[in-house]
């Protein structure tokens, strides 16, 4: 638990060390199980599909999540760019559709 309370205080925005598995996947856990928990109130509390709280516990949680992961690619001897690039893949194939597909003006014409 020293661990956990450590990388979301000290090691907050620390992007040079390295961070262990347990260290990861404890914070990885936790970081779930909030999410998982603030989804839940918000479905409970707004019933029109806002999700209000796990939209500023994503925006809070965004760095010490990027630095955790990148201190961890460094664990395994990864640059943190790994982790960009793992996005791009991600986004990648989409990106090419928004140029393929139609606009409206053009399909109504």
């Amino acid at each position: 638990m020293n661990k956990l309370k450590s990388t979301v205080t000290t090691n907050y925005a620390n992007f040079r060390d390295r961070a262990s598995r347990s260290e990861f996947w404890l914070y990885m856990l936790c970081y779930g199980i909030g999410l998982f928990i603030f989804m839940m109130i918000d479905i409970e509390l707004f019933a029109n599909g806002t999700a209000y709280l796990s939209s500023i516990y994503l925006v809070v949680l965004m760095i010490p999540t990027l630095a955790t992961t990148v201190r961890r690619l460094h664990d395994i001897d990864k640059s943190g760019w790994w982790y960009f690039f793992m996005l791009i893949s991600l986004l990648g194939p989409q990106y090419p559709t928004l140029f393929i597909t139609p606009t409206l003006s053009t399909v109504s014409e």
